[in-house]
Protein backbone atom coordinates (compact mmCIF):
# COMPACT_ATOMS: atom_id res chain seq x y z
CA UNK A 1 0.00 0.00 0.00
CA UNK A 2 2.92 2.48 0.56
CA UNK A 3 4.28 1.16 -2.40
CA UNK A 4 1.68 2.23 -4.26
CA UNK A 5 1.13 5.77 -2.19
CA UNK A 6 4.63 6.38 -3.30
CA UNK A 7 4.69 5.63 -7.51
CA UNK A 8 1.30 7.82 -7.16
CA UNK A 9 2.93 10.53 -5.33
CA UNK A 10 6.12 9.73 -7.92
CA UNK A 11 3.88 10.06 -11.42
CA UNK A 12 1.72 13.28 -9.98
CA UNK A 13 4.18 15.59 -12.40
CA UNK A 14 2.40 13.22 -14.88
CA UNK A 15 -0.71 13.47 -14.03
CA UNK A 16 -0.51 16.79 -13.61
CA UNK A 17 2.18 18.56 -15.75
CA UNK A 18 3.50 22.10 -14.19
CA UNK A 19 4.34 24.96 -17.23
CA UNK A 20 7.40 25.74 -17.96
CA UNK A 21 8.73 29.22 -16.67
CA UNK A 22 10.91 30.91 -17.94
CA UNK A 23 13.13 33.19 -16.22
CA UNK A 24 14.55 36.11 -17.72
CA UNK A 25 15.26 39.75 -16.71
CA UNK A 26 11.81 40.97 -17.56
CA UNK A 27 10.04 38.53 -15.65
CA UNK A 28 11.91 38.87 -12.39
CA UNK A 29 11.57 42.57 -12.95
CA UNK A 30 7.73 42.98 -13.22
CA UNK A 31 7.62 40.22 -10.35
CA UNK A 32 9.93 42.26 -8.14
CA UNK A 33 7.90 45.79 -9.30
CA UNK A 34 4.26 44.51 -8.46
CA UNK A 35 5.47 42.57 -5.07
CA UNK A 36 6.31 46.63 -4.28
CA UNK A 37 3.03 48.15 -5.31
CA UNK A 38 1.28 44.94 -2.70
CA UNK A 39 3.56 46.69 0.05
CA UNK A 40 1.77 49.26 2.59
CA UNK A 41 4.10 51.55 4.02
CA UNK A 42 1.15 53.10 6.40
CA UNK A 43 0.50 50.43 8.58
CA UNK A 44 0.05 50.93 12.00
CA UNK A 45 1.36 48.59 15.02
CA UNK A 46 -2.48 48.13 16.09
CA UNK A 47 -3.18 46.30 12.99
CA UNK A 48 -0.68 43.38 14.26
CA UNK A 49 -2.09 43.78 17.46
CA UNK A 50 -5.94 43.25 16.89
CA UNK A 51 -4.63 41.14 13.84
CA UNK A 52 -2.79 38.95 17.35
CA UNK A 53 -5.91 39.25 19.37
CA UNK A 54 -8.36 37.67 16.59
CA UNK A 55 -6.86 34.33 17.12
CA UNK A 56 -9.18 31.88 18.51
CA UNK A 57 -8.79 29.07 21.05
CA UNK A 58 -9.72 26.49 18.04
CA UNK A 59 -6.55 28.02 16.30
CA UNK A 60 -4.64 26.95 19.23
CA UNK A 61 -5.68 23.37 19.27
CA UNK A 62 -2.82 21.97 16.62
CA UNK A 63 0.10 23.56 18.56
CA UNK A 64 -1.12 22.16 21.99
CA UNK A 65 -1.60 18.91 20.60
CA UNK A 66 2.28 19.13 19.27
CA UNK A 67 3.32 19.87 23.10
CA UNK A 68 1.50 17.76 24.50
CA UNK A 69 2.81 15.36 21.91
CA UNK A 70 6.28 16.19 22.26
CA UNK A 71 6.00 16.19 26.54
CA UNK A 72 4.43 12.60 26.13
CA UNK A 73 7.16 10.70 23.81
CA UNK A 74 10.40 12.94 25.21
CA UNK A 75 9.51 13.41 28.99
CA UNK A 76 7.84 10.08 29.85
Amino acid sequence: MIAFANILISMSNFLFPMQNTQLNSKFIESKLISDQSNRIDEIQASTFLNHAETISNVELIPVIMFIIFFIFIFFI
